[in-house]
């Protein structure tokens, strides 16, 4: 129940936000204008990197569990 918990987390986690409308830049401080400008690259960066930093993880934790398992 808590795996299936935590994978439901991971999948609302996981779905985009609906689209921002742009803004001008005129008005915007230069925090506001470099996440701008940033945001795209690291959105690509995360859809290219992600699933498989994930599954990386996520199958060293589930050989974790089985080595407790196995020793239990």
């Amino acid at each position: 129940a808590s795996s299936a918990a935590a994978l439901s987390k991971l999948a609302r986690a996981a779905t985009p936000p609906p689209p921002e409308t742009p803004r001008p830049i005129a008005g915007l401080t230069v925090e506001q204008l470099l996440v701008s400008m940033l945001e795209p690259m690291l959105k690509e960066w995360f859809d290219k990197n992600l699933p498989a930093l994930v599954e990386r993880i996520v199958e060293d934790e589930v050989k974790k569990l089985v080595r407790r398992a196995e020793l239990q």
